[in-house]
């Protein structure tokens, strides 16, 4: 979404190691948000907002794994080793913002319609479309040319000064403006509409009980926070990036997106929390009525 020329070599360099920092970062955290899931998986089979929340963090590992695997392989591989590079690559993008797409489907589903509609084999359908639908726009691409995959100097990666060629990535400058700069545009316009309706909800259920007023505001704070993570709205400061460069903008964007994986991690240990916390409550509620009933009985 940036040109490399726009950019002088300190910044370039600079933005690069935050870029693979970040990323190793959170490709940990996914991975540690995959083996927690993994361990509770009885608990939580039957949930499909959980089950979104591991796709989606499942398709930012493999983000991450494929575009660290491709800045340390580009320089050393061969042009059909670097094509199934950039294929991986663009396909886990993809399959990334399918799933940002399908939470915010998936949370409007729940707003809306909770409990009237039935979908059979909902999370697989799902995963058809969020696993499915990048697969097949990557085989077209390639049926049509696999040219269109392979050695680019557009970004700003560093590899560039240690190999000439550039970097694995996409080569054909329409499918990559339509493919993740057009795709990303509409997912992100969906996403932020659903996410002020979300808010719009959650300010009429606030002025309906002022109770704990602070706790409230503070509880959904920390939802809007985490639904803006899993929706993926950080991505749309990279629009405030083409053309005029904003640095701290383009810091700011990369700094948040290449640590998404460690912010969905908070963001769901954060609802196992809430879970947990509600469920404790319940509990005792339920040990509490049998004392009050023993005190009601013996005063009367």
């Amino acid at each position: 979404m940036i040109p490399a020329s726009s950019l002088d070599t300190q910044n370039t360099r600079t933005l690069t190691y935050l870029t693979y920092i970040g990323c190793a970062v959170s490709a940990a955290f996914c991975a540690l948000t995959l083996l927690t899931h993994w361990k509770h998986c009885r608990r939580a089979a039957s949930e499909h907002s959980v089950q979104i929340h591991v796709n989606l963090a499942s398709a930012l590992l493999l983000l991450n794994l494929s575009f660290l695997a491709s800045a340390v392989l580009s320089p050393l591989s061969g042009p059909g080793l670097c094509t199934a590079m950039a294929v991986l690559l663009h396909y886990s993008l993809l399959c990334t913002f399918t799933w940002m797409a399908l939470e915010a489907l998936h949370l409007c589903r729940l707003l809306w319609q909770p409990f009237t509609t039935y979908i059979r084999r909902y999370l697989l359908w799902l995963c058809l479309l969020g696993w499915g639908f990048p697969a097949s726009v990557v085989l077209i691409i390639v049926a049509v040319n696999k040219k269109n995959y392979g050695q680019t100097t557009t970004g700003t990666s560093s590899i560039q000064k240690r190999n000439p060629n550039g970097t694995c990535w996409v080569t054909n400058v329409t499918i990559h403006y339509a493919s993740i700069t057009g795709y990303l545009g509409i997912v992100l316009f969906l996403n932020a509409g659903i996410l002020v309706s979300v808010i719009t909800k959650m300010a009429q259920l606030r002025s309906v009980s002022s109770h704990n007023e602070t706790s409230r505001t503070c509880k959904a704070t920390c939802s809007v926070l985490g639904l803006s993570c899993a929706l993926g709205l950080t991505w749309g400061l990279g629009f405030l990036s083409i053309g005029y460069i904003n640095l701290p903008i383009l810091y700011i964007f990369t700094i948040l997106n290449s640590l998404q994986g460690f912010f969905l991690f908070l963001w769901i240990c954060m609802i196992r929390y809430r879970k947990e916390e509600l469920a404790w409550k319940s509990t005792q509620n339920l040990e509490t009525k049998p004392q009050n009933n023993i005190i009601t009985t013996t005063t009367t």
